[in-house]
């Protein structure tokens, strides 16, 4: 397949390249701000209450001992990638005792997550959803870490700022590996052609064979190196 390029004065970019050279002075929190399509208040990026709510959950999970990661669409934006998005998605690790203290801390933020659903989701290893009630909803995605790769992947995890507070989110090899995994091969691409000198290659390289995706690494490595 090829790569969509571009020339910005004079020099040709690969679209990931543009994407990476347009965000590279952003910080974590101007992109979250910015993904939320909670944009800017006469040119300065203002701090929303949505954004002020997701960090209350994220600083309410660290106080209470819930280990959790940011993943998903939402952390390649916090990346860099220049998109907007609704949704947050966190990889988190719990237990049936510890459900409903996970389901109390995004009732009080505003999300609609049941304790039952928490307990389903890691039995079936699916997800759980909460909708805020805003003019303009936003989503929570609770991925529960219902397995050893899962729990691995939390262990790597590292310390962001955002707007100032503490978060915690996914290394660069784990968001890039499952990425692939769930096809979503731009947000792969940008990472690779980001963080290319920066990656453990061969962490992310073991990361893909045990999700069975070390071929489809192999390719994309090769269309971004082109």
């Amino acid at each position: 397949m090829a790569i969509e390029q571009l020339i910005y004065k004079g020099k040709r970019y690969s679209k990931h390249e543009f994407e990476a050279f347009q965000t590279k002075n952003f910080r974590s929190g101007e992109m979250l701000l910015l993904s939320l399509g909670l944009l800017r208040n006469g040119g300065r990026l203002k701090t929303s209450s949505i954004v002020k709510t997701i960090i209350g959950i994220l600083l309410s999970f660290e106080k209470n001992n819930i280990r959790y990661a940011i993943v998903g669409h939402i952390a390649s934006v916090i990346h860099g990638r220049p998109l907007v998005t609704a949704d947050v998605d966190l990889l988190i690790d719990y237990d049936e005792k510890s459900a409903g203290l996970i389901s109390r801390i995004c009732r009080k933020g505003g999300f609609r997550v049941l304790e039952s659903d928490l307990i389903d989701a890691l039995k079936d290893g699916t997800h759980v959803t909460g909708i805020s009630k805003r003019r303009r909803p936003i989503r929570l995605d609770l991925v529960p870490a219902f397995n050893k790769l899962r729990k691995e992947q939390l262990k790597r995890r590292r310390k962001i700022k955002v707007m100032g507070k503490k978060a915690y989110i996914a290394t660069n090899e784990d968001l890039i590996a499952y990425f692939i995994v769930f096809d979503r091969l731009d947000d792969a691409r940008f990472m690779l052609q980001k963080y290319h000198k920066k990656l453990d290659m061969q962490m992310l390289k073991r990361i893909c064979r045990e999700l069975k995706v070390a071929r489809r690494l192999s390719h994309i490595v090769k269309q971004v190196s082109q």
